[in-house]
């Protein structure tokens, strides 16, 4: 169900009907369809009496609805539904607050990537977490994300100890990540606090959900058998035990929602390539963790050892010998990288050579100009029409280019803009686990 029938069943729920006819009924369930579940795929036969029925009502839906024909009322629903889009994209791609983006894709993403925001909101104030406890907190809620902590008990401990630490507000948001509700925990860090820019945990919200209204895809591979209805697109529903009806076998739908009769698309031909190397190299990459090198210690590990200058033979290196926990850096804790959860840039730009290596196109045509590299704008010049002969009120059109695809205000764009997979992958991030572009290659949810 996409935007335009969401909106049309919407609306037709608060439309008068006759009492008791299948109209009334079939206009009910959709609203409440499109209200509780919006990813829901409608057959033909319940899209024809959508849109058949929004023309029917017309004139409840709009003024002067008595004018408009049956492809009017569509087309009006799919330019709102369109306009109302634009609007929701331009302010989740410019937002900083992630309160507010946290709302406007309520329902739609997964407890997962919830709690990975959390934990990545967390995992960017590491250094500020001088308690182990905190740390190992914000580590086992990671796990717990993505199913290696299956045990509720493990994130229930890792809740204990990190309350037991008082380490200022780094070790609260340590805390609140290891919730018990994936949504809670997002919801209690996505507020404004000292540990944390807003603006930076909105890019890491964006970084993880990507873009809502206009998500990546992988291209469908060839055709194959359902392996849930063995190709006929339906099942036979058992009779009850002890029961041998002599009737027609009853029969429903394959439960499958991406069988269409009895074929479903094969897995994409980019994924297995030379035996499923993207594949292996997305989740190389998801496993490690880059990390940075430590400005602190210089990646060593431990605090600078002091150097003395001799008085008569110029700089003299002098080895003052500490305890091992006072030459320990206090900020990497001896690893020498931050734990900030950032993952390598160069296993990335490898997954992207590897990608574009196996059939992925580097650029795609521009959907803003429809890959003209121009579009078309009404201008009216009061001066310019008088001086034609024309009138004050005449417009005319004038091409303008495309800035989306490089264009100007006189320059034609190129039509062409940089596949969005390929530019995720090499641009600078920060990329964090849960990334959208690395999860689809991994097929993660």
């Amino acid at each position: 169900m996409d935007e335009a029938e969401r909106q049309a069943a919407l609306r037709l729920g608060g439309c008068r009907f006759a009492p008791a006819t299948f109209d009334k009924r079939f206009a009910r369930d959709m609203a409440a369809r499109a209200e509780s579940d919006p990813s829901l795929e409608l057959s033909d036969k319940q899209r024809e009496n959508l849109w058949r029925l929004a023309h029917r009502f017309r004139r409840q839906l709009f003024q002067g609805g008595e004018k408009l024909t049956a492809e009017q009322v569509r087309q009006h629903f799919e330019i709102t539904a369109r306009e109302k889009q634009a609007v929701e994209e331009r302010e989740w791609n410019a937002s900083t607050d992630p309160a507010a983006m946290l709302a406007s894709v309520q329902g739609k993403v997964s407890a997962r990537k919830l709690r990975l925001f959390a934990v990545a909101c967390c995992r960017a104030v590491f250094s500020l977490l001088t308690d182990e406890r905190s740390r190992r907190a914000v580590e086992v809620a990671e796990r717990f994300a993505d199913g290696k902590a299956t045990e509720e008990e493990a994130l229930e401990l890792a809740r204990a100890e990190a309350l037991r630490v008082n380490g200022g507000l780094a070790a609260n948001e340590a805390f609140h990540c290891c919730q018990e509700e994936a949504s809670k925990a997002a919801w209690i860090i996505a507020r404004p606090s000292h540990s944390l820019e807003v603006r930076l945990k909105a890019n890491l919200l964006r970084e993880i959900v990507g873009n809502p209204w206009k998500p990546v895809t992988l291209p469908p591979g060839a055709t194959v058998v359902c392996q849930d209805c063995n190709g006929s697109g339906k099942l036979i529903v058992p009779d009850p035990p002890g029961v041998h009806s002599s009737f027609v076998p009853t029969t429903r739908l394959c439960p499958n929602r991406n069988c269409k009769r009895g074929k479903v698309a094969g897995p994409c031909p980019w994924l297995t390539w030379n035996n499923n190397l993207v594949v292996s190299l997305a989740r190389a990459a998801y496993e490690e963790l880059g990390g940075g090198m430590c400005e602190e210690c210089c990646g060593t590990g431990v605090i600078d050892i002091g150097i003395k200058g001799g008085p008569n033979f110029g700089p003299e290196v002098m080895y003052i010998f500490k305890p091992p926990d006072e030459m320990t850096c206090p900020d990497c804790h001896g690893t020498g990288r931050t734990g900030d959860g950032h993952l390598d840039p160069a296993r990335l730009a490898v997954l992207a050579d590897a990608l574009e290596e196996a059939g992925c196109p580097a650029d795609e045509p521009c959907l803003k100009c429809h890959g003209s590299g121009t579009y078309t704008v009404q201008v009216q010049n009061a001066a310019l029409s008088t001086a034609n002969g024309y009138g004050v009120a005449t417009t005319y059109s004038e091409w303008r280019g495309c800035r989306h695809c490089g264009g100007d205000h006189d320059r034609k764009g190129t039509g062409r803009v940089p596949n969005p997979l390929l530019a995720h992958l090499r641009s600078p991030g920060p990329h964090v686990r849960g990334c959208a572009v690395v999860d689809l290659l991994t097929g993660k949810e």
